[in-house]
Order: structure tokens, then sequence, then C-alpha cells
């Protein structure tokens, strides 16, 4: 094995965490701070500590440690506290966790817990030549309804160059003890040997398995995985020397056909006096990373190939060059060639177009992480390379430079880089603050044209780099995308997808690739509001998706799935927000209907219900209950109950969480009392005649179904429902309309819930409604007889008070009198029937209205 390779710079975050809101434990701060200390003492430039941290800070700490990283460092991650599995998926605890049953399991990691994955990608994408995670935690008794086969975590695949240390095997758990009254059982022996100079960290781990095995009689056994290729020593017996002084690089003794030149310095060649100027004004160099591939290894050394890709908008026939400057002299142009044909189509023939600036790099780089850039056959000495523009003037050659200063990256797997966002300071020789030529393309801008420029040439093999640099870039900046510049975005998008026209309609590949780009975009509720023209282009999008819809599902692989129902549904749900007729509402959700494989369908639909949360969206009732449809009810939970928009769709979605309820059943009762509390005070959903009469209907109905049973006794027995109803009704007992009158028919007789009622005095409120004197027409009169004389004979009606007062209101009135007795036939065989067998009642109506048309006087018979 060969030794160890020397590292510029070795990080860590360490993180502890005793208390929990549930099963504390004891040992886990004392181990993070030890090994803390230990570290530090062992040349360690830099260890985070984080100690009972929430999910906000823990999160935090992994975004800070991240974005430190520099692709020369070996990087160490230490979590110890409560950690678990579900699904296969691994998840580490912070001190705010306290899962409380209300939805379900997995949807409550999600929200609640640290992804073990999502730290490991934060990582590997800042592409350090080691990496070691070590997980001390699987304790016993976290709050959880799995079983055994949800204990601990699950096994990991280690990606390239990285090892994942376990305190306890996989699916196995580890005692929260200790023996020296300080550490957990692995904290202790791993501190013990950590610091041992010279000694592989692979080797450590098996003794530190080895006593922990002994120690504990078996029950724990540490576990690891590892596809490290070379031995790796955290410490070794001259490391401050080697920390102080990087060894240097010579000829590799098998790199017989490469020269390699110390630094530029070797070379006479002087620059001019206004280069040498603008040199010194370069405070800010842009060092670029670069990301290797095509990789051939010569000995130790290892030959690569990347191609460099930058946007700069300008004339198509400009004249000056774009060029990468390693050291003082080393200059390599870039080619440019128009990124989209756009011009040519253009009727603006001088507006200033997208132009594609590409330069491929030969260079070498060791197992030291030393390298070299190849010009002219031979091989420079590099660390990193600014970027500047060269415009040749009739005297002297003006340069511009880069402000953006990056970090050198070297990773075997990537052929292409794709810089993001390059702005260009003012220079220039005549004057310092001349503007560099041509027009900087923002980071947003950057994306669809380098994505359009990749669909026009079907080079789709480097979409994927382009997505993952983008994101690395999105996230280390944390840039917000406001609504402006999602407005931007989205007509850029517009304005050139011509010419992608035709690759976009011939190629499901292309469309696929699209819509992944779509999935880039942060929306939120404060950028989803822009001027609706720019949401042409998703309604195009959407369009040729739906048209091709069967055609490109089957296509999609399951890497491939996750980012794509990702983009539909923030094309979905920016087309609903700027919709306007609601038949196209209903046709853009029937697209994830029209999904014919479940999972695919319940992925999308989840994730659509996850945006209208997000942007406090509601949809008419109909189409959110498609959408709990198609949702796995599994996946269900009452925070996801936000988007509806009425009581029928808020209990449509209370029962399908209810029938599928898999924990405790008086656990959920709370949630929903808490949850319908809080609707009420807020006025979540209207409360008016319709909604009142449909949850006393649906409080009646007779039904087996035990989630009905559930959902109507919490209903039923809520405080806050019988006071929303009861302060409804009240304000409107003197302004109830004839129409309205069937659903106070329902309200107070068909439906009646007395103990959601039970303040309202419903003979008073018939004769209340008897009072509003905006309707004197004959019909109010007779519907109103209709619906409340001629529904029921209970106790509660005093019906010849009613009919007394509902005469009261006409009978003065000869003409309305005279329309209401030509009716009397039928009025008299409705009273009739809801009594057939009292004949006191029948006879006191017909003579009530015959003695009513006498006092009057004359009448016609």
């Amino acid at each position: 094995m060969t030794s160890s390779p020397v590292y510029q710079c070795k990080r860590a975050l360490i993180i502890g965490i005793n208390t929990y809101q549930n099963n504390s434990l004891n040992y886990c701060i004392n181990d993070a701070k030890d090994l803390m200390t230990t570290l530090n003492r062992i040349g360690f430039k830099e260890v985070l500590l984080g100690v009972d941290c929430k999910r906000t800070k823990f999160l935090q700490m992994v975004e800070t440690f991240a974005g430190r990283i520099k692709p020369t460092d070996l990087t160490l991650f230490y979590f110890s506290g409560h950690g678990k599995q579900y699904e296969n998926e691994n998840y580490l605890l912070p001190s705010d966790y306290d899962y409380d049953y209300s939805t379900r399991e997995s949807i409550y990691l999600l929200d609640n817990a640290v992804s073990v994955q999502y730290i490991m990608k934060k990582i590997y994408h800042r592409y350090c030549p080691v990496t070691i995670f070590i997980f001390d935690c699987c304790r016993t008794n976290v709050r959880t309804k799995g079983g055994s086969d949800q204990q601990g975590l699950s096994p990991m695949h280690a990606s390239p160059e990285t090892l994942i240390a376990y305190a306890c095997a996989p699916g196995a758990v580890a005692v929260d003890e200790t023996r020296n009254g300080r550490n957990g059982y692995f904290a202790e022996h791993l501190l013990k040997h950590i610091a041992t100079p010279n000694n592989d960290i692979e080797d450590i781990l098996k003794i530190v398995a080895r006593e922990v095995k002994l120690q504990t009689s078996g029950f724990q056994v540490p576990f690891r995985t590892s596809s490290l290729t070379e031995k790796v020593c955290l410490v070794t017996s001259n490391v401050q020397a080697q920390m102080a002084t990087p060894a240097p690089v010579g000829s590799d003794n098998n790199m017989n056909n490469f020269e390699v030149i110390s630094s530029d310095e070797a070379e006479s060649e002087p620059l001019n006096d206004d280069e040498t100027r603008n040199e010194q004004q370069d405070a800010g160099v842009s060092r670029i990373s670069i990301a290797t591939g095509s990789a051939i290894s010569s000995g130790s050394w290892i030959r690569c190939s990347i191609t460099l890709y930058m946007l700069r908008k300008a004339d198509p026939n400009h004249k000056w060059q774009i060029q990468a400057v390693f050291g003082n002299k080393r200059r390599l142009a870039f080619n440019s060639a128009e990124a989209l044909s756009y011009h040519e189509a253009s009727t603006n023939k001088n507006e200033a177009v997208p132009i594609l600036y590409r330069l491929q790099l030969i260079f070498i780089y060791n197992d030291k992480r030393q390298v070299c850039v190849c010009d002219d056959g031979k091989y420079y000495i590099t660390s990193s390379f600014k970027i500047r523009i060269s415009e040749p003037g009739i005297t002297f050659t003006s340069h511009y430079y880069a402000h953006s200063l990056h970090a050198l990256m070297i990773s075997p797997s990537m052929s292409d880089q794709f810089l993001f966002g390059i702005h260009f300071k003012k220079g220039g020789i005549t004057s310092l603050n001349a503007a560099p030529p041509g027009i900087s393309i923002s980071l947003w801008d950057s994306l669809p044209i380098f994505a359009y420029y990749l669909l026009r040439t079907q080079s789709y093999d480097k979409c994927g780099a382009l997505f993952d640099q983008f994101k690395i870039i999105e996230e280390s900046s944390g840039l917000i995308m406001s609504s402006d510049c999602l407005e931007k975005f989205l007509s850029m998008c517009l304005k050139y997808l011509p010419t992608i026209g035709n690759v976009l309609n011939q190629d499901l590949n292309a469309l696929k690739i699209l819509i992944q780009m779509i999935a880039l975009i942060p929306i939120s509720k404060r950028n989803i509001v822009f001027d609706t023209k720019a949401s042409e282009f998703v309604s195009v999008i959407l369009k040729i998706f739906s048209n091709k819809l069967d055609a490109i599902i089957v296509t999609i692989n399951k890497n491939d799935w996750i980012s794509f129902y990702k983009g539909l549904t923030v094309l979905i749900c920016i087309k609903i927000r700027h919709e306007k007729d609601k038949n196209d509402t209903d046709n853009t959700i029937d697209l994830l209907s029209r999904i014919s494989e479940k999972e695919q369908r319940e992925d999308a639909a989840l994730q659509l219900l996850k945006l209208f949360k997000l942007l406090e969206r509601r949809l008419p009732g109909n189409k959110m209950m498609e959408l709990y449809k198609l949702v796995n009810p599994k996946d269900l939970s009452l925070e996801y109950l936000a988007p509806s928009a009425s009581w029928e769709t808020y209990i449509y979605g209370l029962t399908r969480i209810v029938e599928n309820c898999e924990y405790r059943m008086n656990d959920l009762e709370d949630h929903i009392k808490d949850q319908l509390r809080r609707f009420l005070n807020a006025n979540y959903f209207p409360m008016l005649l319709p909604d009142v009469a449909w949850i006393l209907t649906y409080l009646k109905r007779q039904t087996n179904s035990k989630s009905t049973q559930i959902i109507q006794r919490i209903f039923q027995k809520s405080d806050p429902l019988q006071i929303s109803i009861e302060q409804y009704l009240d304000s409107r007992r003197y302004s109830i309309t004839s129409h309205e009158f069937p659903l106070v028919r329902d309200i107070l007789i068909r439906s009646y819930n007395s103990e959601l009622m039970h303040n309202i005095n419903r003979q008073e409120y018939l004769l209340r409604m008897l009072t509003y004197r905006k309707e004197h027409k004959t019909d109010h009169f007779i519907e109103w007889f209709k619906c409340f004389l001629c529904e029921t004979d209970e106790n509660w009606i005093r019906y010849q008070d009613l009919v007394y007062h509902w005469t009261n209101c006409f009978v003065k009135d000869q003409i309305a009198l005279f329309e209401i007795m030509k009716e009397v036939d039928l009025l008299i065989d409705l009273w009739i029937k809801v009594a057939p067998n009292n004949n006191q009642r029948s006879d006191f109506f017909v003579a009530h209205m015959v003695t009513q048309c006498f006092s009057q006087g004359k009448i016609n018979s």
C-alpha cells in the first residue's frame, strides 16, 4: 500500500446531542467534545462543534461546513445521538425531534429529522480526496412506531474515496452506557486509538470494533464500509512538518514523455507594462474550479481533459477574446460561437446574443493533488487560473478581469465544467473605469441558455453535469430568486424556445431534460407572483408534454424520475397560479391522473400537494379531492389539508387520513381537534348557509364506516364549531331570502343537530325569517310555507303560531291573498301529508284560511 497522501487541510464537523424531547442520552456531548479536542491536537485545521442542535441549527452547520471545504481537504463528519432508518433511508435526529404520531412517520422524518443522504451529498459535491463519516448513533428507545426491523441505520454505499463507520451493525442498536464514566463504548475506544501516528484509519476502526465487541459481549459490533484506495493516516509522526511545508513537485520517473516546468518564472518572456498594470490591479482573481475526466493513469500521475464552458452576450462578430490565465503568462484562449443561433432568426440584427465560449484543457495531477496544465506540449504547475477579456485596440490591448474567486476542483468523474455568472471588473488601458465589452449573463439566465445549447446540439450526456454544478453554485451562493428574476427567467426560456423547437418536438429526451431543468427553480409564494405573459412558456411546455405524455413517461428511468416529476409539478403550479379559466385548471390537474404507473402518479401528486401547501394555494373542491385521490393515502397527513378550499374537501381529506391511520388513534384525534379549532378561529374555510347545511347533513349521515364515525364524533363535540355555526346563523336571521329556504330547512329540520345548535330557538328563528321585508312577493310566502310548515309535525313546532304569523304578513294585501288562495288546494294537500291522521291539525288550517278570506269582505270564489 502506498504511503498516506498529504492534504492541504483536514476539516471536521462534530455534532453531539444529549437532550431530546423524549429519551434523552447521557454521553453524546462528552463524546463530541473529546473528539474535537483530539482532532485539534492531531493537526485538524478546522473543527466545528455542535451541541444539542435543533434541526435548523443542524442544517446551518452542515451548510457552513460544506461551504468551507476545498477539493484538497480531508473531511470528517461525526455524529453522536439518536439516529434511525425508515424504508431504507437514514436520518439523524436533532434535539427538537418529537414524533407524535399525528402524521405518517416517513413524512415527519423528512420535515423534522436530518437526512444522512443529504449530508453526504453536500460533502460529496465538494469533491474531496478523502471523506470519512462516523455515525455513533442508533441508541435504543428512540420514539418510533417501527419494530425491530426499523432499528439502527440501514447499510449505505460508499462513494469513491469514502469511509463510512457505524458504532453498531446496520439494523442494530448501540447501548447508551459507559465504562469510564464519561464516554460511550464506541467513542471511548475511538478516542484511545485515533491519535496513533502512522496508523491507517481502517486499521484503527478494526481495533475499535474488536474492543467494543469484546466489551459488550457481542451485543454491539461496530461496522464499516469503505471505498478508500490508499492508506489514510489522520496523524503522522511528522505531521507538523508536513502541514507547514508541502512536498515539492518534480517530474515523475514514469512520465518521461512529459516535461514539467516548476513555474512560469522559468521562462523569460516579460509582460509589457500595460499587462503588468492590469495584473497588479486584479485584486479579485477568478479561480475557476477544474473538474477532471477521461482519466488515463501513467505511473502516479493521471492525465485528464476537461472542457470549460462560459457565456457572455455580445455581437457575434466581436473581435475580443476570453482567456484563461495561469500564473503570469500562460494564456489559453476560449473558442467562441453563437450559443443558440438566435441572431439568424432575430429581426433585430444589432441585438447582442448569447455567445458560448469553450476551452478544452489537458492537465495532469498526482496522488498529492498537485496539478500541471498542458500548454504547447509542456506541463506547468498551477493551482488556479484567472478569467479575463482581452480586447485589442489600435495601440494597446486592454484586459478586464473577472470578480469572482473559485477554488480549484479536481474530480475524475467529470469532463465538462460550466462557469456561471462570470462578471468582469472595469479596467482597460486608457481608463481604469472603462466597461468591459459584452454583457454579463446572470446565474439564473445562464441555466436555460446552457441547457438550450446542449439540447440544440443533442449533447444530452452533459446535462447531468450542468444541473449538478448549477445546484452546487445555487446552494453555496445563498441567492434567493425574486419574482422579477423568475419572470425574467421564464421570459428568456420563452424567447429562445424557437431555437430548440424542432428537437423538442422530435426527441423525447430533450423534453424530459427541459422539464428536469425546471426542477431547479426554487418557487415560493413570494416569487410566483409575476406578469402573466411570462407564464406562456409554461403553457407551451405543458401542451407539448400533454401530447407526448404516454410516450415520455415510459422512457424515464428511476434515477431521472425524481427531478422530472419535481419539474413537472413546478410547471403545473405556475400554470394554475396564472390561469383564469377553470377548465384550464381541470386540464392541468388531469395531467397527473393520466400517468399510468401508480407509484409515479402518487409521487407527482404528493409533490404537487407539497407545493400547494408551500405556496398557500387552494384549488376548487372537486379538483382538490381528485388530487387527494391520486396521493398514496399513507403519505397524507394533516398538514396537507391546508390547501383545501371547503369543508367538504377538508373532511374528505380527513377521511382518507383516518382510514389509513397506522399510529395511535387517540393522538390523531387530538391533532384533528386542534387543527379544526385553529381553522375555525382563523375563519380558514367559509361558513355560509351551504356550508352549515353540508356539515350538519354529514353529521346526520348513518354509516358503518369507522373513519366517518370518528370524524363525526370530533365535529359533534367541537365547541368552536358550535360557536361558529350559531354566530353565523344569528347574523342571518333577518336576511334569509326565498331561494335560501331549502338550506335553512335542512339546517333547522332535516339535519338539525341539538348539540351544535342548542342555543338556536328554531321557532323564533322561523318567525324572524318572516319579518324580512325586502321580499313581499307571493312566491316568498308560498316557499316559506312549503319549506317550514309542510315538513314536520314535531313537537317543537307550534304550528298554529307560525300559521297566524304567516297569514298576518299578507292578509291585508288583497292581491297577495288572492294569489295565495289560488294555490290553497296545493297548500292544503301539503299540510295534510305531514300528519294525515291528525284531523285537528288539518281542520285548523282549512278553517283558518277560510276565516282569513271572509274577514277581508269580498273575494272571488
